[in-house]
């Protein structure tokens, strides 16, 4: 499943052993052209985690977009982010 909203998104994060640290929430690549997108800011092997959690959360097949994942260097760290994946937040009321 795609997440919708940040919720949806913090479980994926959190279950991959990651915190709400390594979320951005307004990224915008190259090439997105000031759009924005969810992104994690960690280490290809928690990288390769994160995507092993979605697989295993996601109990249909519904999980391709996480593959579309592309990255950016950040000098010491790699921020992956999904130009597709906008998640909302959730109203309060």
């Amino acid at each position: 499943m795609k997440p919708e909203t940040r919720e949806e998104f913090q479980d994926l994060v959190y279950a991959a052993g990651l915190s709400e640290e390594d979320i951005r929430w307004d990224y915008s690549g190259r090439g997105m052209y000031g759009r924005e997108c969810v992104g994690l800011t960690c280490s290809e092997s928690e990288m390769f985690g994160f995507i092993g959690e979605v697989a295993r959360a996601t109990e249909d097949d519904d999980w391709d977009w996480v593959k579309d994942v592309r990255s950016d260097s950040m000098g010491l760290d790699t921020i992956w982010y999904w130009p597709n994946v906008s998640v909302e937040e959730e109203d309060d009321a």
